[in-house]
């Protein structure tokens, strides 16, 4: 994901500029309560960021986030999931977080 992020930040992709972050990446010690929350202020009235998100099965774009639910743009087969069902630690029947795997992305004014 790192490749193909940078990939779309260089060359003819500049036109479309992008600020991408990873602010869990290096974060210790952290929390499902304060991961979730943070996802719910980032996207918190701006329709121009979305976050990239990694689980144990696959790669998801959120683009808003309440007190009980992620919603998604695509993500397989739900449009969203409720925030109990994520946990930092594998456990049966949930949906494993990764804070290296979280990115934060805003769009930017395009260029001519």
């Amino acid at each position: 994901m790192d490749l193909l992020l940078e990939h779309l930040s260089q060359g003819r992709y500049k036109k479309y500029p992008t600020t991408i972050t990873q602010p869990f990446k290096l974060q210790k010690p952290l929390s499902k309560k304060k991961i979730l929350r943070g996802i719910e202020l980032y996207l918190e009235g701006n329709d121009s960021r979305a976050i990239i998100l990694r689980d144990q099965f696959h790669w998801s774009v959120i683009i808003h986030a309440d007190s009980q639910n992620l919603y998604f743009f695509d993500s397989s087969s739900y449009r969203k999931k409720a925030r109990s069902r994520y946990s930092l630690r594998y456990e049966e029947g949930k949906l494993q977080l990764f804070p290296d795997g979280i990115y934060f992305i805003e769009r930017g004014d395009v260029k001519p």
